[in-house]
């Protein structure tokens, strides 16, 4: 009894660590780029997801419509620049997660494996869901017809 409640906590232990492991690249992959809070499939123009930080700002700080005008191409150079180097990065992130998992298999009876896969697959789907969900749907003060 006891050498299951051990293997049940180890398992939660490892599931905990895996999920810990995600949530941290992609939380790192977030943060370097701004535009991956938004689906890239909406309609959202490139040069204006950029802005959505200053928008969000923007009445907070009293900016200027020329403050506004002068701040925008920064920010879309910065896009760029994030969005280059997220695609540059963005494999090596994908074979890291998938080395872990790969890891943490090897310590997993089958039937562990099959349940660690599932909890996977439903977490992949969450997260597809909530990416589909976010389409369309601009950050307060943008206009998507501009």
């Amino acid at each position: 009894m006891k050498s299951g409640l051990r293997s049940k906590g180890l398992v939660t232990v490892l599931l905990t660590l895996t999920f810990a492991a995600g949530a941290a690249v992609g939380v790192a992959g977030d943060r370097m780029v701004a535009a991956e809070n938004i689906a890239p499939e909406t309609d959202i123009p490139a040069a204006h997801r950029g802005r959505f930080t200053i928008e969000k700002y923007a009445d907070e700080l009293g900016l200027t419509a020329s403050q506004r005008e002068q701040i925008a191409p920064i920010l879309d150079d910065v896009m760029a620049q994030a969005e280059a180097l997220a695609e540059e990065i963005r494999p090596r992130l994908v074979v890291i997660g998938e080395g872990a998992k790969a890891r943490i298999k090897e310590f997993l009876t089958p039937e562990q494996i099959d349940q660690y896969e599932e909890i996977l697959a439903e977490r992949e789907n969450a997260e597809r869901q909530k990416k589909e969900a976010a389409a369309g749907r601009a950050p307060p003060g943008v206009d998507l017809e501009e």
